[in-house]
């Protein structure tokens, strides 16, 4: 009873003072002991165990943590089992993995839930002391009494422990940097392994050869083997928005959005023509500038923003001897008011080609029209006076064209 209550407090004083102390220190992951000392170093008898946490910044309640242990120079193996924030550590967990100095460094993982992003605490360096004294079991059913061994036999354990390989496959982009954690295993040296491992997914890439995932099939395992997978950029989407200036100001408006597929990392410029390209052409538009130097990103996020500006137009008018109308030249789409042209002694009917209520593209020349209209004039008479040679008006009347015309005729018919 007094061991297992030794246990609780010890246990609740690490996770109080780990959570006390992590807002303190530098790293975004600590290793704490359970005295809550953030830790580099620690000493592990030979017969008991040790209490570690993982104490992070700021964790989510669905991230996960994994312990590791060094295997080999830059190898790190999962400890299988240990995915909690604590870790309950005993020579049995590192003796196989032991140096000739009789330590071995371990660290922790923590993956994010929501990013998936890993991050790893600073390594702690365990090393493997004599037997301490521990309270011995209320009765021999409780408890098996700890084997207590010398630290030249804890060596001699540690040289017994059978050799092991690691097998690694990297993730790597076509650079050489990484794409990926590297998967990893540990395994006894002249043993046989085999296994599929799926290629981890990297949004904008994939991975070649092996398409998504690669086979192990080793016999006799003597050296380290590893391999590599390399990603390429894969195809994905991006966004073409379509922006055309006002009719009656020069602001854009967006008149239309596509989405257009190309490869990660390419120039958005590769994607301009084609046929499945995004440049558009537009009726009465000229399209500006953009900024070809932009690049695809690997999520999907680039977005290509094209402006076009409006076209003026020059609308002629032949007006068949008339006048009252002026040439227009107005941007394309704007609004047309025309008014009637004038003729003497005709009317205005109409235009030919029919007058558009906007500019249209490249103008046009549009005709005048016209009907006979009713136009006045006057008809004086003359008489010789009676005195001398002069004449005087004795008579004159406003006639319109139709009551000539029949005077002329009245006139034929006299003669």
């Amino acid at each position: 009873k007094k061991r297992i209550l030794s246990l609780v407090l010890c246990a609740a004083m690490l996770l109080s003072m780990c959570l006390f102390l992590g807002a303190g220190v530098t790293n975004s992951l600590t290793v704490c002991d359970s005295s809550g000392e953030a830790v580099k170093r620690v000493d592990l008898p030979v017969n008991q165990k040790i209490s570690l946490m993982a104490q992070a910044q700021s964790a989510a309640e669905n991230d996960a943590y994994q312990w590791q242990i060094r295997a080999a120079k830059n190898v790190w193996a999962n400890i299988l089992g240990s995915d909690t924030q604590t870790l309950e550590l005993s020579y049995p967990m590192v003796a196989s993995a032991l140096s000739e100095k009789n330590t071995v460094q371990i660290r922790c993982r923590l993956t994010s839930a929501e990013t998936g992003e890993a991050t790893f605490s600073d390594a702690v360096t365990v090393e493997v002391t004599a037997a301490t004294a521990v309270d011995a079991p209320a009765s021999a059913d409780a408890a098996a009494a700890p084997v207590l061994r010398s630290p030249a036999k804890v060596a001699a354990a540690a040289n017994d422990a059978p050799e092991t390989r690691t097998i690694e496959i990297k993730y790597e982009f076509a650079n050489g940097t990484q794409a990926a954690p590297s998967w990893t295993a540990t395994v006894a040296k002249g043993s046989n392994y085999s296994a599929t491992i799926t290629s981890p997914a990297v949004v904008g890439y994939e991975p070649k050869p092996s398409d998504n995932s690669i086979t192990i099939d080793e016999t006799n395992i003597q050296d380290n083997i590893t391999r590599i997978v390399y990603y390429y950029p894969a195809l994905v989407d991006f966004t073409v928005k379509y922006y055309q200036q006002n009719v009656n100001d020069d602001k854009y408006s967006l008149f239309e959005t596509k989405t257009k597929q190309g490869y990660t990392e390419k120039p958005v410029s590769e994607y301009e023509t084609g046929e499945n390209g995004f440049a558009a052409n537009y009726d009465g538009f000229t399209r500006l500038l953009y900024d070809d130097t932009a690049t695809i990103a690997a999520d999907g996020s680039t977005v290509v923003e094209l402006y076009y500006d409006r076209n003026y137009y020059l609308m002629n008018f032949d007006l068949d001897s008339g006048y009252g109308v002026e040439p227009i030249y107005a941007r394309y789409g704007a609004t047309i008011n025309v008014g009637n042209p004038t003729k003497p002694g005709y009317t205005f009917k109409e235009w030919t080609p029919a007058m558009p209520d906007t500019m249209p593209v490249n103008g046009g020349t549009y005709t005048a029209v016209w009907t006979v209209g009713n136009a006045k004039y006057v008809v004086q008479y003359w008489q010789e006076n009676a005195n001398d040679d002069n004449a005087r008006i004795i008579k004159y009347a406003a006639m319109s064209i139709d009551v000539l015309s029949k005077f002329k005729v009245q006139l034929q018919r006299k003669k």
